[in-house]
C-alpha cells in the first residue's frame, strides 16, 4: 500500500496536469477583449480543476489516515451503486477521462465497499466514471476499500457529486427522491447533497411532480433549473400532455438532440393553448350614437347591440335577418 506521502505526491502531479489540460470556459459577461476572455476562461478552468482536485485529495488522505486499504481491483469484480445518480454520461468527457488514465494512470482512487450480498465482489460508493474508464481501457482500478452501510454509501455518493457540483438540478432532485424512497432520513439526504431542509423538500417535490419516464427521455438538461422544471410539471399534468410527450419523445431525431434541446422541445410542446382574442370595434351611427360592438375572429362574428343607446334596434335587426340573408345570397350568386 502506498504511503500517504507517495499518494499525495502522485495525486498532486496528476491534479496539476489535469488543471493545465482543462478546456477554457468563456466568461459569462463578455470582457473588453478576446485575449482577456481567453485568459479569464483558462484561470477559471484551472481554479475549478484545482478545487475539485483538492477535494479528492483530502478525501483520499482522510481515508488512508483512517486505516482504509488502497488496492488494485479487476473492474469486472466491481458493481455500481444500487442508487443511480446520473441520467446520462457525456461521451466526450468519458473519452477524455479514459485517455487521461491511459496516459497518466489512475491517480485518485475510487471508494468501494465489500458487496453486502456477494462475497468477493465490491460496490462503488463513488468513482463510477473512473471505474467505467478503467474497464474500457483494460486497466485495473485503484480503490479504497471501506466497510459502509447503505446509508453511509449513499451519503458518500451524494457528497462526492455535491463537492464537484456537476449534477444538474433534476439529477439532484431524483437522487434526493430515490434516497427517501430507500428509507434514508432527511438529515442524511441533507448531508449527502449539502443542502438545508427547505431545499431538500423542493428537490423531492419536483422529482415527484414530473413523470419519471419524461425525465428519462429528456435527460439532465443542465440549463433548466427548478422554476422551469416546476413549470414543466404543471404542463405535463394536463389531459393532453401524455399523448403529446409520447409522440414527441418517440419521434425520429428526438434522442439525437442535446438534452437541453430536448427539454425545450417538450416544454414548448406542452405550452398552454392561448386563444386569440377576437378583434373588437365599436360601431357608431351618423347621429353619434354608439349602437353596437362588433367582435370577430376566424370562427365567429358577434354583433352586440347597446339596448340603452338604441332600444328596440336589436329586435328590429332580428326581424330583418331573413331579408338580409336573402339579399346576401343573391349578392353572392351574382359574384
Amino acid at each position: 500500500m502506498s504511503s500517504q506521502k507517495d499518494l499525495r505526491r502522485a495525486m498532486l502531479g496528476a491534479g496539476l496536469a489535469r488543471a493545465n489540460s482543462m478546456p477554457t470556459v468563456p466568461a459569462e459577461t463578455p470582457p473588453p477583449s478576446k485575449s482577456e476572455r481567453v485568459v479569464a476562461g483558462a484561470i477559471g478552468a484551472v481554479s475549478r480543476s484545482l478545487d475539485q482536485f483538492q477535494n479528492e485529495l483530502q478525501t483520499a488522505q482522510d481515508l488512508v489516515a483512517s486505516g482504509a486499504a488502497v488496492i488494485d481491483l479487476d473492474p469486472a469484480d466491481v458493481d455500481a451503486s444500487d442508487l443511480k445518480d446520473r441520467l446520462e454520461i457525456d461521451s466526450a468527457d468519458h473519452r477524455a477521462l479514459a485517455n487521461a488514465i491511459r496516459e497518466n494512470g489512475q491517480q485518485v482512487p475510487i471508494l468501494v465497499r465489500p458487496h453486502p450480498q456477494m462475497p468477493g465482489r465490491y460496490q462503488v460508493a463513488y468513482g463510477h466514471r473512473r471505474l467505467a474508464a478503467c474497464r474500457e481501457i483494460g486497466f485495473r482500478v485503484r480503490a479504497v476499500v471501506r466497510k459502509l452501510t447503505d446509508r453511509e454509501l449513499f451519503v458518500a455518493q451524494g457528497q462526492e457529486n455535491s463537492a464537484r457540483r456537476d449534477l444538474s438540478f433534476i439529477e439532484r432532485a431524483l437522487f434526493a427522491h430515490r434516497l427517501e424512497e430507500r428509507g434514508i432520513d432527511r438529515e442524511a439526504i441533507m448531508s449527502a447533497l449539502d443542502v438545508d431542509k427547505t431545499e431538500v423538500s423542493k428537490l423531492i417535490s419536483v422529482a415527484k411532480a414530473v413523470p419519471s419516464d419524461l425525465v428519462e427521455a429528456i435527460g439532465p438538461a443542465p440549463k433548466a433549473g427548478r422554476p422551469r422544471w416546476l413549470a414543466l410539471a404543471e404542463r405535463s399534468s394536463s389531459a393532453r400532455a401524455a399523448k403529446i410527450t409520447t409522440t414527441l419523445t418517440s419521434s425520429d431525431g428526438f434522442r439525437s438532440r442535446s438534452t437541453d434541446e430536448r427539454f425545450k422541445l417538450v416544454f414548448d410542446a406542452l405550452a398552454p393553448n392561448t386563444k386569440q382574442k377576437p378583434e373588437s370595434q365599436k360601431w357608431v351611427a351618423e347621429d353619434g350614437v354608439q349602437v353596437a360592438r362588433i367582435e370577430r375572429d376566424k370562427t365567429a362574428c358577434i354583433l352586440s347591440i347597446n339596448e340603452k343607446s338604441a332600444p328596440r334596434f336589436g329586435q328590429f335587426l332580428i326581424d330583418q335577418l331573413p331579408a338580409l340573408y336573402a339579399a346576401f345570397k343573391n349578392e353572392s350568386e351574382r359574384h
